[in-house]
């Protein structure tokens, strides 16, 4: 395993820390003994059913250039987002004021 995917890996693993197998089970619609298997890593997950699985440990994907993506719960997105507008802007101004 690369070090991307380890770091994705670790990140979904404390998520899934915080939520019981048996919500995240229900949430995809799958049975207990199926989520066991996925978290164990003993049995894989249809791209069908990844949405769900993000969705339920509040991740989503964000496309970052090519084909590096990360995860990033919608506050943290929200919040480096606000932070880029912001940063952007004082950049705007700084360059109006020297013309």
């Amino acid at each position: 395993m690369i070090g991307a995917e380890r770091d994705m890996m670790a990140t979904l693993y404390r998520r899934i820390a915080q939520v019981t197998q048996t919500v995240l089970a229900n949430h995809m619609g799958v049975s207990n003994s199926q989520m066991s298997r996925i978290v164990a890593g003993e049995s894989g997950i249809t791209l069908e059913r990844l949405p769900l699985l993000l969705d339920g440990l509040n991740l989503q994907l964000v496309e970052m250039q090519q084909s590096n993506l990360i995860t990033t719960t919608e506050e943290e997105y929200t919040a480096l987002l606000f932070m880029a507008e912001r940063g952007i802007a004082s950049l705007k101004q700084r360059v109006a004021e020297r013309a």
